[in-house]
């Protein structure tokens, strides 16, 4: 059977070019935090993986910044300054694995200041304003700068991320071993390192993940190994639960059943999940799921507690939103 991959087929980042007027076009989109681990200008590390992938969106609902300024100089981002502020566009955030976080115009959002000055070429760099975790990890953005100075080296105010389309189907039924991307998903699902699972036994994996998956299911006395295929469809199962999640989280109406979901192929469900509007289910059952059956608050986790610190609002204003 035809089997989809997760693995994308990603361009890669392109140098915008002068046309014959000697200005520089508007961009498609930019790489405003290149993937992998990045230093700002006191050594700070800015780090964009898979954990990015996986709480960015989520975070900029909470934050009311589903699309964030491209500003001057962080003036939008500084208190000291008086409005109005002008910016050069708004743009919405997207995570490219290989490439990092891409931010794409909204349409018709340029400015004439915008326009004029990065067409002119009079910024040279850009500087994300990012919210990072304790291990550095970028969980959300401000906002990004075009500045002539920027806090992150090598991050260029022309580099644009060109256009990524998924993997075409596989006609190819032949037993194959993991890739390099399914490896990476299937390391932080069992919470261990790529290293550590690259040395783990096939059978320790999988009684590992079954533990996962099915935590309510009874232990077997016997383990049978799945082939990569078997694998390959245990892992998109999960991420497809993991992103129907994070949609219910941002207050997506999800049009059809979770069962119908998940039968969807996952390249399809990303694109449907990606088209919903945010804010559509009503705030009473966005709200619910922060409050037992006698209406205390829960408790909140370690983790969202860790992102409400990291993203510097309070927790009334978190569960407001989450």
């Amino acid at each position: 059977m035809p089997t989809v991959t997760l693995a994308t087929l990603i361009e890669p980042i392109a140098l915008a070019t002068p046309n014959e007027t000697g200005r520089i076009p508007l961009p498609e989109s930019l790489v405003i935090a290149k993937w992998g681990e990045s230093r700002d200008l006191e050594g700070r590390p800015v780090i964009v993986n898979e954990k990015t992938v996986a709480v960015l969106a989520g975070n900029q609902a909470r934050l009311g910044k589903n699309e964030i300024a491209l500003d001057f100089e962080h003036n939008t981002f500084r208190k000291d300054l008086p409005e109005p502020k002008p910016v050069a566009a708004y743009g919405a955030l997207s995570v490219m694995e290989g490439v990092g976080i891409v931010w794409t115009p909204a349409a018709d959002s340029w400015t004439p200041e915008g326009t004029k000055f990065y067409t002119g070429k009079h910024y040279r760099d850009l500087s994300p304003t990012v919210h990072r975790d304790a291990d550095g990890v970028v969980i959300g953005l401000h906002s990004v700068a075009l500045t002539r100075a920027g806090q992150i080296d090598d991050l260029r105010a022309y580099a644009t991320a060109m256009s990524a389309e998924a993997s075409p189907l596989s006609t190819d039924t032949t037993p194959t071993t993991m890739d390099t991307n399914h490896s990476a998903i299937l390391a932080k699902l069992l919470n261990v390192s790529t290293d550590d699972l690259n040395s783990m036994k096939e059978e320790d994996i999988v009684a590992k993940f079954d533990a996962l998956s099915k935590p309510d299911a009874p232990e077997k006395e016997e383990t049978t190994p799945m082939n990569a295929d078997a694998l390959s469809a245990r892992i998109d199962l999960l991420e497809k639960r993991n992103l129907l999640s994070e949609a219910k989280l941002a207050g997506k109406a999800i049009p059809f059943s979770a069962e119908a979901a998940e039968a969807l192929p996952l390249s399809t469900l990303k694109t449907v999940l990606k088209d919903l509007k945010p804010g559509e289910v009503p705030t009473a059952a966005a709200t619910s799921k922060q409050h037992g059956d006698e209406g205390r608050p829960k408790a909140l986790s370690a983790e969202e507690s860790e992102v409400i610190k990291q993203l510097g609002i309070s927790e009334d204003e978190y569960r407001k939103t989450a």
